[in-house]
């Protein structure tokens, strides 16, 4: 989760999306809620951390909680107003949707875009369908309407649930669908979105150039999510 001006972002979101990852992935909580969150909020005023990122960790069958910090690397201006590239693995995860430890898959697909020189790879399932980023979800504007996976096919971002949020207030129907590459390849526009980017437009995926038209929508959907950072 992030850190901003001494405050954990959306801290109630992340604790939740914690204690469902471990239901599903049979892992016992034996701390409370509100035992984390002073923990967090401890760490927090004790190290003086202004900004950055904290990461929760439970390990399996023990009585034991980590939570470290580290630095945010946030998009950068020009990363935002000129997009990023992207390229296509296929894999696909198992329990997706849960948020564990397991990242053998998405440290592949990653190591593979970077060969390509790419900010992230975008993971396309054996039915041609593209669900999600190593480190991001992924999402299409098209004729009005954003697309993205259903909630059981990837990891449910706590980002993503705000993107979702955010763009139907502007106006744009959400649709849960997973989109395929010829999806993304004849819409209006494609990003990511994470904890670190927010919402990040893509210019390429593999060697295809992308359609820009929805930018300015994909712009306003990051200052709304932005906004309630603050």
């Amino acid at each position: 989760m992030k850190v901003s001006r001494g405050r954990a972002i959306f801290l109630s979101e992340h604790l939740s999306r914690l204690k469902s990852s471990a239901e599903g992935a049979g892992i016992e909580v034996f701390f409370s809620e509100c035992e984390i969150r002073e923990w967090i909020e401890r760490l927090v005023e004790d190290e003086k951390i202004e900004s950055g990122k904290l990461r929760i960790t439970l390990p399996g069958g023990m009585r034991e909680c980590f939570i470290t910090h580290e630095s945010l690397i946030p998009a950068s201006a020009e990363m935002v107003e000129r997009g990023v590239d992207a390229v296509l693995y296929r894999c696909e995860r198992a329990l997706a949707e849960l948020k564990t430890n397991s990242m053998i898959l998405s440290r592949l697909a990653l190591l593979s875009a970077e060969r390509r020189c790419a900010f992230e790879a975008i993971l396309e399932n054996r039915d041609g369908l593209l669900l999600e980023g190593t480190r991001s979800n992924f999402f299409i504007i098209k004729d009005g309407i954003l697309y993205t996976a259903p909630s059981h096919l990837v990891l449910g971002g706590v980002t993503r649930s705000h993107v979702i949020k955010a763009a139907g207030i502007l106006g744009l129907k959400v649709v849960l669908k997973a989109p395929s590459l010829e999806d993304a390849l004849s819409s209006d526009g494609a990003f990511i979105s994470s904890t670190s980017i927010i919402a990040l437009p893509l210019k390429r995926l593999g060697s295809m150039e992308l359609d820009r038209s929805a930018w300015p929508s994909i712009h306003q959907i990051r200052d709304l999510v932005e906004s309630w950072e603050q």
